[in-house]
């Protein structure tokens, strides 16, 4: 064998490897009786073929005293899509979580409300403000300078306002959003993971 034969060989072994060891429950499985890490093998058996499992990591290295055997992998799947069983909620536990959920944003909102208030003050403050020098300039009462300086003071005072309200908005409807939707994903959540592919199982787990 020449030797761009042996680079040709080794790296298909190694693309080979990198394609067969990519599992989505790999880095997410801890051994249930040490607590160590689950590793993914494929080893060859005497014919050539390769079989996959998860192996207790305390046990392989010796580092507990772990008696754990191998997991294959098509059992490994199969209990983790288990799982999803145990954390599913039905509608009448939905409901009531959903309600303990906007309860709890109700309250952190209420808690800022003060501020919320002081700054639409400010705002219609601003906004009074502006009408008055724009009716003087129009009397006459100001150059066209001053009422230049001053609107541009007044926006950029509006523009912030405008900003930190905005900001106090998505702080308390993004995340309304977000728990809602996760919490929607719990009452069908083993259904959804049987049918995503392996990004969204990985995602998932």
């Amino acid at each position: 064998m020449n030797p761009s034969s042996k680079r040709k060989g080794r790296n298909e072994t190694q693309r080979e490897s990198k394609r067969t060891y990519d599992h989505y429950l790999k880095g997410s499985l801890f051994c249930g009786a040490c607590g160590s890490r689950m590793q993914l093998d494929l080893p060859k058996n005497k014919q050539g073929i390769r079989y996959a499992y998860f192996a207790c990591t305390g046990r392989r290295k010796r580092t507990t005293s772990c008696t754990r055997r191998a997991v294959p992998v098509a059992v490994a799947e199969h209990l983790v899509a288990d799982c999803y069983s145990r954390i599913s909620v039905n509608e009448a536990q939905y409901t009531d979580l959903a309600r303990q959920v906007e309860a709890a944003f109700d309250e952190r909102f209420a808690a800022r409300s003060d501020e919320l208030a002081e700054l639409t003050a400010n705002r219609r403050r601003l906004e009074v403000e502006s009408d008055k020098i724009l009716a003087a300039h129009f009397a006459d009462a100001i150059d066209l300078d001053t009422l230049k300086r001053h609107q541009d003071r007044i926006r950029t005072g509006l523009a912030d306002i405008d900003r930190r309200l905005a900001a106090e908005h998505d702080q308390d409807q993004g995340p309304r959003r977000q728990i809602a939707r996760a919490l929607r994903l719990l009452v069908d959540c083993q259904q959804l993971y049987k049918t995503t592919d392996a990004q969204g199982k990985r995602l998932a787990n």
